[in-house]
Parts: C-alpha cells; sequence; structure tokens
C-alpha cells in the first residue's frame, strides 16, 4: 500500500505495479450467469466457434506498425432525434484549450445517464449500417474486398484484455462473415448507464468541447491500417478536435488518406433510406483531418497517469 497512491496488486504478466487508487480493496470479480444472460439470447449453446486456454494462443511472428499509414474511410455524427439520423461527414466537439486564468478548472461530478453504446440504441440490428451509408456518400468507390476485419474499437480493446489475462468479465461477440471479411459486431447490455459515483469525465469533456453542430451528440471513424498481417477496418468515437494542429506528430507515419468530400455537393433528398429501419442521412459538416483528432482523458489525482 502506498501512501499517495493507494492499494495496489502486481500485473501477472507486466510485474508492473497496478495502483486502484485508496478506495480499492479487491480486484474485480466474475459477474454472476444472471447478468450475462443477455448475451445467450437466439445463441445456439451447442454450436461452439472456438475452445481454448491461453496456452493455445500464440504470438504472431508479423511486425505490428503504423508505418504504412492509414485513410479514413467516412465520419458521421448521430443527431438527436426519434429517427436515426446521421450528419456526414459530421465533425467532432471542437477542444477549447484552457488559459491560464482559466485555472484552477472546477468541473462538477457526473450526473444522470450517458450512452456506453449509441449504436446499440440508433442501430441495433445492424451496428454497421449507418458507417457505411456515410461510407457510401463519402467514398462511395471504396471496396472492402482486401480487408480482412471490421471491427469496433471497444471490442478490439476487450479482445487485448483477454489475451493479457487482465479482464474477468465475459463479453459477447456477433461474427459475421461476408466472403472473405469477418465482421465483429459488439452487445452490451444497455444502451445507456448511469453515472458513476465520483466521476467526472463527462463534464470533463463538455467543459473543454463545443459542439460544431447543433443536436450532434456523438461522431464516429471508420480508419482503414494494417495490424500485423491484417488489415482492418476499425469503427471508433471522437471525443473532440483540435484545429489548431497544423501538422501529423509522427513524422514516421505516412499522410492519412482523405476523402475529398463536399456537403454542399449533395442533396439529402436524393440519398435517403427507404427501409423503415434505416438511417436518415444529412449532408452537413466537415472531414476533419485525423491528426488533429484527440481523446480527452481525466484522471484521480490519487492514480498515476500511466493508469489512464
Amino acid at each position: 500500500t502506498s501512501l499517495i497512491h493507494g492499494k495496489h496488486y502486481i500485473d501477472k504478466n507486466t510485474g508492473k505495479r497496478e495502483y486502484g487508487g485508496p478506495n480499492l480493496k479487491t480486484l474485480a470479480k466474475q459477474k454472476g450467469k444472471e447478468w450475462y444472460s443477455y448475451m445467450y439470447t437466439n445463441v445456439n449453446e451447442d454450436m461452439i466457434v472456438w475452445e481454448g486456454t491461453f496456452a493455445d494462443i500464440h504470438a504472431s511472428p508479423d511486425t505490428v506498425s503504423s508505418a504504412d499509414g492509414y485513410s479514413l474511410g467516412s465520419s458521421y455524427s448521430f443527431m438527436d432525434k426519434e429517427k436515426t439520423t446521421i450528419s456526414v461527414p459530421g465533425s467532432p466537439p471542437v477542444f477549447k484549450r484552457p488559459r491560464a486564468e482559466d485555472f484552477p478548472l472546477r468541473v462538477a461530478p457526473d450526473t444522470g445517464y450517458h450512452f456506453m453504446d449509441e449504436h446499440a440504441e440508433r442501430a441495433p440490428i445492424y451496428q454497421y449500417e449507418p458507417a457505411f451509408q456515410a461510407m457510401a456518400l463519402m467514398s462511395p468507390d471504396t471496396r472492402l474486398n482486401d480487408v480482412d476485419i471490421v471491427i469496433n474499437r471497444t471490442t478490439i480493446l476487450n479482445l487485448i484484455k483477454f489475451l493479457k489475462g487482465t479482464s474477468f468479465q465475459e463479453f459477447h461477440l456477433h461474427l459475421d462473415f461476408e466472403k472473405n471479411t469477418l465482421f465483429i459486431g459488439r452487445q452490451v447490455r444497455n444502451a445507456k448507464v448511469r453515472s458513476t459515483p465520483n466521476s467526472y469525465g463527462r463534464n470533463f469533456e463538455a467543459a473543454l468541447t463545443g459542439s460544431e453542430i447543433d443536436g450532434a451528440t456523438t461522431h464516429h471513424r471508420m480508419l482503414k491500417y494494417k495490424f500485423g498481417s491484417l488489415t482492418l477496418v476499425v469503427r471508433h468515437e471522437v471525443d473532440a478536435y483540435d484545429p489548431t494542429i497544423v501538422t501529423p506528430r509522427d513524422p514516421d507515419v505516412l499522410p492519412t488518406v482523405h476523402p475529398s468530400f463536399d456537403p454542399g455537393d449533395y442533396n439529402a433528398e436524393n440519398i435517403q433510406c427507404d427501409e423503415s429501419q434505416g438511417t436518415i442521412v444529412i449532408p452537413q459538416g466537415k472531414v476533419v483531418p485525423q491528426h488533429q483528432i484527440l481523446e480527452l482523458k481525466s484522471n484521480a489525482s490519487s492514480r498515476p497517469l500511466d493508469q489512464m
């Protein structure tokens, strides 16, 4: 136990100390079967895709590098409307850099409910449909013939935690093949969750950002890049962007490929989906360079920065 950082445990894989703050009592325990019952709805439990242990998982010899760069396939912002609606290319909230006189910055604790996964609420059947609607508008010539996996960022993080042995919680994957491309979907217990007591993350973001599209909720992007020998398309949520970042900060990475798209060249009435559960598309916003994209984090003073 540290008087400064609170209780800690030793990561069995890295041997490093992992701090959980002064209120840490025990590691998270696996929840009961009733908690996970939603994962097994309409599931054929007799059809096992893979069964194994950590001993059956081996490291790939392929190098994982960002040297090949990446390309932006689409971007969009969900709109706060009853029927699923997106603005394409949309726009992330703009980062409002605090001035010296703004400190100390006071933020109220988070309250109420927020989206854990807005796609689960607005596109519960076809999770990637909004992303592909945006891609059809921004990059109509794009094909996924050379893509091995389409996935979302949260699921990648869950898989990495599983492989590292640092997560004891079950999770559910939707696996669908279209020719040679594997689509990995996510399933959550609730699309919206109550704010955690004494959490500040949501209000911290709100205090440091401003929306550029009235009625926009969350902003999402589809990036294509190499991950070892695999070609991935990854959907991820964006916290903010900083227009003052003029050039990429990693000079070794190839320039990002961005679609040349002007919302003013399109008529929204010509691109609506006729299906009752389809996504309404509004050409609105601007294509933001990937090197301006930010992820905002808040951190308890009791936890080291490398634990954020």
